[in-house]
């Protein structure tokens, strides 16, 4: 089963990723911040994490993403954004850091496709390297 980990600072926004995604088959783990985000990705296998952009604290969701791929480039990283500016995703996704990035209000139906395109490329990726 594969495993996506939701980043966001508000609760709410945290179950509604649970209440969305609780039987599209992955295992759902969540986080209210990038260093708990940070811990679970550490400890655990990964396939997806899909962040917020504008979190409490000091580490925006491009940077802890940017750590993520220095740890284990072959997780699959999406953004979702409610900035209207672009240019922070648009960078992120031309450096490589991104997989997709997505404004905010996201549809759930947009998300788990992005999430399962996402898991689709990391199987693909890894059937190549063999």
């Amino acid at each position: 089963m594969a495993t996506v980990v939701f980043v966001d600072d508000e609760p709410n926004i945290l179950r509604a990723y649970e209440r969305n995604f609780r039987n599209a088959g992955w295992e759902i783990v969540t986080a209210l911040s990038a260093q708990i985000a940070l811990a679970i990705v550490k400890a655990r296998s990964v396939d997806v994490v899909v962040s917020d952009e504008r979190m409490a604290g000091n580490v925006s969701g491009t940077d802890f993403l940017r750590t993520v791929r220095k740890l284990h480039p072959d997780i699959m990283r999406i953004l979702v954004t409610g900035e209207t500016s672009l240019t922070i995703a648009a960078r992120a996704i031309h450096d490589g850091l991104l997989y997709r990035y997505l404004t905010k209000p996201v549809r759930a139906e947009e998300l788990r496709t992005t999430i399962g395109n996402a898991l689709n490329m990391r199987r693909l990726r890894a059937m190549s390297r063999t």
